[in-house]
């Protein structure tokens, strides 16, 4: 499998190579944010901050289920930025999960 991505490579030029490597890195990236919401823990953890950081409470709780019975990407994604930030304004106030 070696030899043959090594062949493919040499047919490529630079800016493609380039390319490829930048794809690749943005994937890696969006892939790393995103989290299981499908655990039981996640998911309460992301329902607690909800109920305790926005006035949008039902509405992301909806989102939050139609993502984990769905798997849609965009939405995981979509919930995965907020999570990010709702643990921020957690960890100011030193709310931490037990």
């Amino acid at each position: 499998m070696i030899e043959k991505l090594k062949a493919q490579i040499k047919n490529y030029d630079r800016e493609t190579l380039e390319n490829k490597f930048i794809s690749l890195f943005q994937k890696l990236q969006s892939n790393k944010n995103n989290i299981d919401f499908s655990d039981y823990k996640v998911k309460r953890r992301q329902q607690y901050l909800h109920k305790t950081y926005t006035n949008k409470v039902n509405s992301l709780n909806a989102i939050l289920k139609l993502a984990i019975e769905t798997q849609d990407e965009n939405l995981l994604n979509y919930l995965s930025k907020i999570n990010k930030e709702l643990e921020e304004k957690a960890k100011e106030n030193q709310d931490l999960p037990k």
